[in-house]
């Protein structure tokens, strides 16, 4: 509840404006939905996300164009607050180790609804092959999530490096430079991900 009450402050100036952190929120669980939830093939699922991160993309790049310096000013120093150092804080920890325990559960259910299964059948070779998939299926995410949390904590120290001392129209450029940036590889990666539905016919 407190997360919740402090992302929909209006008052507070240290954070981004309650718009920005809206739209990200809607394009985002948006994805999530039409990932999980839509009967559609991979390939359109591909495409979907794609739009959205060409429509997140896009909308980075005209936010960056007319927010006014101040709250440029506070995301930089909201970077400088996070990247006081390149090691995982104790929220990362606690975050990747519960999803990590998330994923083991629900890989226990899965594995033990593919025994049952299969158990009757007999046909042990499938059993391992299924047992396998259901295992790299849950230790995958766990490691794209360590290791985008451990990146993004040594960029996060890189820039706030950067800085660090430094004036506020350096902050600023910096900050507009990032979001940018930030843009135009989102844009690009949703332009990729319509290859498989393209390719597909």
């Amino acid at each position: 509840m407190k997360v919740l009450r402090k992302f929909f402050r209006v008052d507070d100036k240290t954070i981004i404006p309650l718009r920005v952190r809206l739209s990200i929120a809607i394009i985002w669980v948006s994805c999530g939905l039409t990932v999980v939830w839509a009967d559609i093939s991979f390939a359109h699922k591909l495409a979907a996300v794609g739009i959205y991160s060409v429509v997140l993309g896009s909308a980075i790049l005209f936010w960056e164009t007319i927010e006014k310096e101040e709250v440029f000013i506070i995301i930089a120093k909201q970077i400088i607050a996070a990247g006081k150092s390149p090691k995982l804080t104790i929220h990362d920890i606690m975050y990747t180790t519960f999803f990590m325990l998330f994923n083991a559960f629900v890989l226990v259910i899965f594995i033990a609804i593919v025994v049952s299964v299969f158990i009757n059948t007999k046909n042990y070779s499938s059993l391992y092959k299924n047992i396998a998939l259901l295992i790299s299926w849950a230790t995958i995410p766990n490691l794209l999530v360590y290791l985008s949390t451990k990146i993004s904590r040594i960029l996060f120290y890189r820039k706030a490096q950067m800085l660090t001392n430094e004036k506020s129209d350096y902050h600023v450029f910096e900050v507009k430079k990032t979001a940018r940036f930030t843009g135009f590889v989102l844009s690009a990666i949703g332009a990729f991900l319509q290859l498989p539905l393209i390719l597909k016919g």
